[in-house]
């Protein structure tokens, strides 16, 4: 387990190369207003909170549905490939949980 892990955050700082501008630009201006919201958090803290941001709203979602995002063409989803892909999205949730914050941005995430 450790080893998937392991490679999927490797892919995940590889992509980072690939990221469009426009997500670029939005995870800028989330970390401007967090630092203006909450200007004692630290970088790690920010930064956290946009992988949070950027986790949460764009990759379990596509992760979740493939085919209804347009990410699979072509190609039927067994039911236990969905099944796989949601767990899959609950082992991310649990990687790039935010523990340490406990409820200072807890009504920025719901």
């Amino acid at each position: 387990m450790k080893f998937f892990i392991d490679k999927l955050l490797m892919n995940l700082k590889h992509s980072l190369l690939v990221v469009p501008y426009s997500i670029k630009v939005i995870c800028k201006e989330i970390d401007i207003l967090i630092e203006r919201k909450f200007p004692k958090i630290s970088i790690v803290e920010r930064y956290a909170f946009i992988s949070e941001f950027l986790i949460g709203k764009l990759v379990i979602p596509i992760l979740t549905n493939p085919d209804y995002n347009g990410i699979i063409t072509n190609y039927i989803i067994s039911d236990i490939t969905r099944k796989n892909l949601i767990y899959l999205t609950k082992l991310i949730k649990k990687i790039f949980r935010i523990d340490f914050f406990n409820s200072q941005f807890e009504e920025y995430f719901t």
